[in-house]
């Protein structure tokens, strides 16, 4: 019996570390940073439920394409 190694990679190995880009939970600075907001919008607009966010014990993340898709339908909705 011929026992192969299974092929892995790390998320920064995947398209050159764009994958992990996308995977990784972004802070609150960061978001402001991406958007061209005040961090203190951000929380504000998280605590308020207007953008997406995840509740990391008594942290707020935020998902990059999650932030994407609804700043779509903020578009669409202008």
């Amino acid at each position: 019996m011929r026992l192969t190694r299974r092929a892995t990679m790390t998320m920064s190995e995947v398209s050159g570390g764009r994958l992990a880009d996308v995977a990784r939970l972004l802070t609150a600075d960061e978001v402001a940073s991406r958007l061209g907001v005040q961090t203190s919008w951000v929380n504000k607009a998280a605590r308020a439920n207007r953008i997406p966010h995840v509740c990391v014990g008594r942290y707020r993340r935020f998902r990059w394409p999650d932030i994407e898709a609804w700043l779509e339908t903020q578009q669409l909705g202008s």
